[in-house]
């Protein structure tokens, strides 16, 4: 599995403005989320409510969230970027295998729970 890069808890959305007016980011910090393939969580008040994956880049994902049905539901995310590989069938997989083992453990509110099937056989305790 990749390894996890860089990462970031609980940037708020409303400060992070995504084409950079206010400059309260630097253009380092906008470079790294637009550079950045990986795993993000939209929260609200510190709560997971969903969890995505970013193949090409995270910043890319935020932005559309802010514009579809997710939209207004979220004041905050969390993001943790990947090393990448030049295989993108592998970065592929192991981004939906790392969705689907967060989604199974978090079970945040917004998310479809059926991605636990691609982590293999479930066995319950008898």
């Amino acid at each position: 599995m990749l390894g996890i890069k860089t990462h970031g808890l609980h940037w708020k959305n409303n400060l992070f403005h995504y084409a950079n007016e206010d400059n309260l980011f630097s253009e380092e910090e906008i470079s790294l989320l637009a550079k950045a393939k990986g795993i993000y969580v939209l929260e609200y008040n510190f709560i997971p409510i969903y969890i995505g994956k970013a193949e090409i880049s995270i910043l890319k994902r935020l932005e559309k969230h802010n514009k579809n049905h997710h939209r207004g539901r979220w004041d905050m995310f969390s993001w943790f970027a990947v090393q990448d590989t030049k295989d993108n069938n592998i970065l592929k997989d192991n981004l939906e295998k790392m969705e689907s083992l967060c989604i199974t453990i978090v079970e945040p509110r917004l998310n479809g729970q059926n991605k636990f099937k691609k982590l293999g056989t479930r066995i319950y305790q008898k």
